[in-house]
């Protein structure tokens, strides 16, 4: 059912599927996958979920949407965001959280992407096996 940004979008413009919907079927697909692809540095299923009923309220009052409206998007985990950890897949950065949205990811907001989560890689993108990875 998901298989393609334009498959999602044809899903909710023929109302067939909603925002919330699909972010809860990819949050599932993640969950169910996670632990032994570990993929997923971050998931960011609360704000996922927040921002895909934030769309589905949207489309209801007849706004303006962006062009990626309900489309849940995995980043790198190198692109900084204000609302997850970007950490580089490093135990350094751990902890942070960038004060700023890097360019990329502003446009995905712009475009009311929903962005489910950060995914793995090499170590400060060193390599492109994902074997350097603090997270495994």
């Amino acid at each position: 059912m998901l298989d393609s940004a334009i498959e999602i979008l044809r899903l909710q413009a023929n109302g067939e599927a909603s925002a919330v919907d699909i972010a809860k079927i990819s949050l599932e697909r993640i969950k169910s996958s996670q632990k032994g692809v570990n993929a997923y540095t971050c998931v960011n299923e609360e704000g996922a979920l927040k921002l895909a009923e934030e769309i589905d309220h949207r489309r209801k009052a007849g706004d303006n949407l962006g062009r990626l409206a309900g489309v849940p998007v995995a980043v790198k985990d190198i692109l900084c965001t204000t609302d997850m950890p970007t950490t580089c897949s490093s135990k350094m950065l751990e902890n942070f959280v960038s004060p700023y949205d890097a360019t990329v990811i502003k446009k995905l907001r712009d475009e009311d992407a929903v962005l489910i989560g950060k995914t793995n890689m090499d170590e400060f993108a060193m390599g492109g096996s994902t074997e350097t990875s603090f997270f495994g």
